[in-house]
């Protein structure tokens, strides 16, 4: 049970992996300082922000800003490079953070390409103070992306559309939820129930997330929690990326199936499935995608009216094609499952 506080304390924790450029860095602490910003006008949320550097070397690039932020809200760790190794990125700041005396009210997970809403702590608290009886270990809202120039990124844009409406249309029912990169808002004693992250899960976001429902807590979706993100430049970013989110469906259910078999709620279970077999076999639904264009039009409109039409045509052949790169990426993922193939692959990133 949720205690009710005046002010909560809440840590937010970014890993910054060893090839991220530093020009990204300071535009994640931009972000960042208007969620402190906003957060100590409203008087509800007592924010400090760490970053995990995976690279000793940018302290020379980022010592003005360490020395400027030492005794205010923003801390940075430097650790050795470890390509790949989020968790272990994590579990370093966490094992600083639960060693303390006093234990954070909340903890708040963003990717170093996070673009929160101002006021995304606060609103995710909100749903924490609405139902403070319930299990609820994490909050999160929908995600949407900075920027759809590409066509790679009009595809994202569809998919995260596709994605918030299954979460709303959830909302319905005791389902279960995933939030890539566990960007959100969780409790603060959530990891002294279920463990540090995985270090050896190639996505140990699914893998808490898993593990949350598997110990009788809850993940609630709210629409005013929002938060932009950058989608893959190409279609290799976006295929390297997907390889990776169906090897950590393999590796869930591996790990987890008898787990979720064995779960009481009927609907957690079915969701769970659905979840993680599905995209092996996502071209059977094209008819849906079909359909679901009337849904892509209308979102267009309501944003920009009918003045790009060639955006639109892009989201169409977008929206039939995703099913099949899905799949393709899903059964790559499956031969590199086999062979044991969990190299991590770095995105490019643009500066925004």
């Amino acid at each position: 049970m949720l205690e009710k506080k005046p002010l909560y304390k809440t840590i937010a924790i970014i890993p910054v992996s060893s090839s991220e450029p530093v020009e990204l860095v300071k535009k994640s602490i931009e972000s960042m300082e208007s969620v402190k910003k906003y957060s100590d006008y409203n008087k509800k949320v007592d924010l400090k922000i760490i970053y995990v550097i995976d690279d000793s070397k940018k302290r020379v690039y980022l010592e003005d800003i360490a020395n400027a932020k030492k005794d205010e809200s923003i801390e940075f760790i430097f650790r050795l490079p470890s390509q790949g190794k989020k968790a272990a990125a994590l579990n370093d700041a966490l094992e600083k953070i639960y060693s303390s005396d006093t234990k954070p009210d909340f903890l708040a997970f963003f990717d170093v390409d996070s673009r929160p809403k101002e006021d995304f702590i606060d609103r995710c608290i909100d749903v924490f103070e609405t139902n403070l009886n319930d299990n609820i270990a994490l909050v999160s809202g929908p995600r949407f992306i900075i920027n759809e120039e590409s066509f790679i990124q009009k595809l994202v844009g569809v998919e995260y559309l596709l994605i918030n409406d299954l979460y709303r249309f959830s909302d319905f029912f005791y389902s279960y939820k995933h939030f890539n990169g566990l960007i959100g808002l969780v409790r603060g004693d959530l990891f002294d129930k279920i463990g540090f992250f995985d270090e050896n899960k190639i996505c140990e976001d699914l893998d808490i997330c898993e593990r949350i429902y598997i110990n009788s807590l809850k993940i609630v979706y709210t629409d005013k929690a929002i938060v932009k993100e950058q989608a893959p430049l190409t279609l290799n970013d976006f295929y390297k990326q997907r390889i990776r989110w169906m090897i950590g469906h393999l590796e869930g259910i591996n790990a987890h199936f008898n787990d979720f078999l064995y779960i009481k709620n009927r609907s957690i279970k079915i969701s769970w499935l659905l979840f993680v077999f599905l995209p092996f076999n996502i071209v059977a639904l094209q008819p849906f995608f079909m359909m679901y264009y009337c849904r892509v039009i209308q979102d267009s409109i309501k944003k920009n009216g009918l003045r790009n039409i060639r955006s639109l045509l892009e989201k169409f052949v977008a929206l039939m094609v995703y099913p099949y790169l899905m799949e393709f990426s899903s059964f790559n993922a499956i031969f590199r499952y086999i062979k044991n193939d969990k190299r991590w692959e770095q995105l490019e990133r643009e500066f925004v």
